[in-house]
């Protein structure tokens, strides 16, 4: 009995061994409740002349009274909910997010001929010549020339050939002095129609030639064109000047 006693309560002791009291009536309870192989009955038994109901037993009691086949059901039944619910919730979150996503996203079109930086999230290191550890390593690689388009904001870069990457790939951004001459629609009929702050970076509202609706540039990317900047600004402060004189 003493050993089944230790045996006990090991399994239930933390690692500083300091806390064996807090388990020793459990313990005892446990083991005069058990059925001793030499008197073939568990000592409570032999002491009081029956057992003392355990607290479990009174769950198991309740149970008792539920249909075996009824409980499963209703196990599934409330699990299945719970994952309805989940499953739910993660819908609504990822429109949430996908509509928030969306609002702000430009999508970059390129043509041939295009300077563009390749990015370095999802490039197996080892091709790269990068150490595996990403965390100091370059967002960004190039720049790159686009050979062709793939199909919709997929290209082809002039990747050198013994370089083991890909050379398709979708996962650009262009370049910091861009031609704007390259710019699909762009031209003097090129209007910028708006002006705002967008993560601490100033944007104008391009209105392109060919295109249907106007597209965020930021202001940097607008360097080689300054006349047409100059020329927004004015009509603003004329704008201001007229609505001030009404007022």
């Amino acid at each position: 009995m003493n050993r089944t006693l230790e045996e006990h309560l090991r399994c239930f002791v933390g690692l500083l061994q300091d806390d064996w009291d807090v388990h020793l009536a459990n313990a005892e309870f446990a083991v005069d409740s058990t059925v001793n192989s030499s008197t073939k009955i568990a000592p409570f038994e032999a002491d009081l002349g029956y057992i003392p109901l355990n607290p479990l037993y009174l769950t198991a009691e309740q149970l008792d009274n539920i249909p075996k086949s009824r409980r499963g059901a209703e196990f599934h039944e409330h699990h299945a909910a719970i994952l309805l619910r989940c499953r739910e919730a993660l819908g609504q979150t990822q429109e949430r997010m996908r509509n928030a996503y969306d609002r702000n996203r430009v999508e970059q079109e390129f043509e041939v001929s295009d300077r563009v930086y390749l990015s370095t999230r999802n490039l197996d290191r080892k091709h790269i010549g990068l150490p595996n550890s990403s965390k100091f390593g370059p967002k960004w690689m190039g720049p790159y020339s686009i050979v062709r388009k793939v199909h919709n904001h997929a290209y082809e870069l002039n990747i050198q050939s013994g370089n083991k990457l890909h050379p398709r790939t979708k996962s650009l951004i262009p370049t910091k002095r861009r031609n704007f001459s390259g710019w699909k629609g762009w031209s003097t009929r090129s209007n910028l129609v708006g002006k705002r702050r967008h993560k601490r970076h100033t944007q104008f509202l391009v209105e392109w030639v060919g295109e249907e609706k106007p597209t965020c540039v930021k202001v940097e990317d607008l360097g080689q064109v300054p006349n047409f900047i100059a020329k927004f600004e004015e009509i603003r402060r004329s704008k201001r000047h007229r609505r001030t004189r009404k007022q």
